[in-house]
């Protein structure tokens, strides 16, 4: 993971606007129930993309494409919207 976190600058510095590529940020307030539920379902993701990698390693290089796929999600708030809070 630490070698994964040292390429973050290379992997963020693009457009992600082609055919096949995707990246979104979204930042939500939602229960601890739902938030166990959506870490669920990123693990399962991973596992899904893991899986498809073991079914296409038989096939020749040539017809496999490389693709990285990062899915992170912790409970953050940015600096910018803390100071858009209202002082109570």
């Amino acid at each position: 993971m630490s070698y994964a976190k040292s390429q973050c600058a290379d992997f963020f510095n693009y457009s992600f606007s082609g055919p096949g590529q995707l990246m979104r940020m979204i930042t939500v307030r939602i229960t601890r129930e739902a938030q166990e539920a959506l870490v669920k379902r990123l693990e399962e993701v991973a596992r899904e993309c893991n899986d498809q990698h073991s079914a296409d390693v038989r096939l020749p290089l040539e017809q496999r494409h490389q693709i990285s796929l990062l899915l992170a999600a912790r409970p953050w708030e940015p600096a910018s919207f803390k100071a858009l809070r209202r002082k109570k």
